[in-house]
């Protein structure tokens, strides 16, 4: 059996209301990884108001900066399989 690898990346969003909220985003493609640093701060240092708008907390506050991202790479292999 082959190994099966996911890759995806988690940011915590920080909201108007002093609310966090983290999304996941799987199956996110190796060659994009590498760019997630830079396109988080290119969010943060002008909050376009379709992503604050489109991603608002519980209380329906738009988001204010993007607080955290987290890229996890998780890989995983068959090791015995009964049938």
């Amino acid at each position: 059996m082959a190994a099966t690898t996911v890759r995806s990346v988690k940011l915590k969003l920080a909201y108007n209301d002093a609310t966090t909220q983290t999304i996941t985003f799987n199956d996110v493609e190796a060659g994009v990884l590498g760019g997630v640093k830079a396109k988080v701060k290119a969010i943060n240092a002008n909050m376009p108001a379709a992503f604050a708008y489109t991603f608002i907390s519980k209380n329906g506050a738009p988001c204010t900066m993007i607080s955290q991202a987290q890229i996890v790479v998780t890989t995983e292999e068959v090791v015995y399989n009964a049938s």
